[in-house]
């Protein structure tokens, strides 16, 4: 192999890869979550009960790491439960619709949850957390919430309190000039694939 084309390659590959790396330095965000309430879940016996509620955090700062999932408390739950219906045969679903600011950035994270009782005992059941949800909190970072999900929650009377929690993941963003160095890099190795096959003919 021509000596002067490895060389460029090797330089070529080392400005793309200098593009591409972004340093793994913590980044500090700032984050609220809203509040959310539903009463009358269930309900055949004219209660009001049973209720879900959902209690947001207001201006909770934390330090991301790019590349690793951080699990963050984002809100407390509390799940009333009225008298015993034994005759209730109804499961509904709800959706919690909880908006979640990061930075100057909202978005409404959507819930769904299930309610069903046995009698003596009323469940709430998040099988499946929350849609993904991606905030670009600034230009070289971006954060998506996932595994938003409270699982099984049962109670035979009074209420049962919890939290919330959610996986933050943060993800460099290239710049535009790192694109622009990645483009060069792929133009000078085609430029000298293209002189070495045009010294070769």
């Amino acid at each position: 192999m021509n000596t002067s084309f490895f060389k460029l390659t090797k330089i070529a590959g080392i400005i793309m890869a200098c593009g591409v790396a972004l340093p793994a330095q913590a980044s500090d965000y700032i984050f609220s979550t809203g509040n959310y309430y539903q009463g009358a879940i269930g309900d055949q016996i004219g209660s009001g009960y049973d209720i879900f509620a959902v209690t947001g955090l207001s201006n909770i700062g934390m330090d991301f790491l790019p590349a690793l999932q951080t699990p963050v408390v984002i809100g407390n739950y509390a799940f009333t439960v009225g008298g015993n219906c034994y005759s209730c045969s109804l499961t509904p679903n709800y959706t919690a619709d909880i908006l979640m600011t990061i930075g100057a950035q909202s978005q409404h994270v959507l819930l769904g949850y299930s309610w069903a009782s046995t009698g003596p005992t009323d469940s709430l059941f998040s099988s499946t957390p929350a849609a993904p949800v991606s905030f670009l909190v600034d230009p070289t970072h971006l954060v998506t919430v996932t595994g938003l999900s409270f699982g099984t929650v049962s109670s035979s009377g009074g209420t049962v309190n919890g939290n919330l929690t959610a996986t933050f993941e943060v993800t460099p963003v290239p710049e535009a000039d790192t694109y622009a160095m990645m483009l060069a890099g792929l133009g000078l190795v085609g430029f000298m694939a293209r002189r070495r096959t045009r010294a070769a003919v």
